[in-house]
């Protein structure tokens, strides 16, 4: 049911190399790929993945695109990767990179706000579970 859960408000920034800012509420969804750098990359997919805000409030993404969606815990963190169809949850601080051969060309950050921010414990930032199976490793 809309409206269940935790009232969450998901801001996609840009970092680098991409627009504009995207907002997101409970049961809303965005999908970001090519159309949204400023200097469109062949190989980034138009739909190179999905991020979501479900109706209880968990903020997730899946990879669409046919190559590889990046992502990492907070600036500066070793990049991973996703494979198509993949879902990983986002956690407060964690980037988005749309191009895989050079993540910080076209990253946004993921600014979570009004979210239950208590993970759990055992649980840290930047280490939640893919819901899939787990993504690659990449060190760039």
């Amino acid at each position: 049911a809309a409206g269940y859960g935790t009232q969450v408000f998901l801001r996609l920034i840009p970092v680098y190399g991409v627009y504009p800012e995207y907002v997101l509420r409970n049961g809303e969804q965005q999908v970001l790929g090519r159309y949204d750098m400023t200097e469109q990359n062949p190989d980034v997919s138009e739909a190179q993945c999905l991020v979501y805000v479900a109706d209880d409030g968990t903020a997730a993404l899946i990879s669409l695109g046919a190559r590889t969606t990046v992502l990492r815990a907070r600036d500066g963190a070793p990049w991973y990767g996703l494979r198509k169809d993949e879902t990983h949850v986002l956690a407060d601080g964690e980037q988005i990179g749309l191009d895989k051969k050079d993540p910080v060309r076209a990253c946004f950050t993921c600014q979570l706000q009004g979210a239950e921010m208590s993970l759990g414990q055992g649980t840290h930032p930047g280490q939640l579970p893919c819901l899939g199976s787990y993504p690659d490793e990449f060190s760039y």
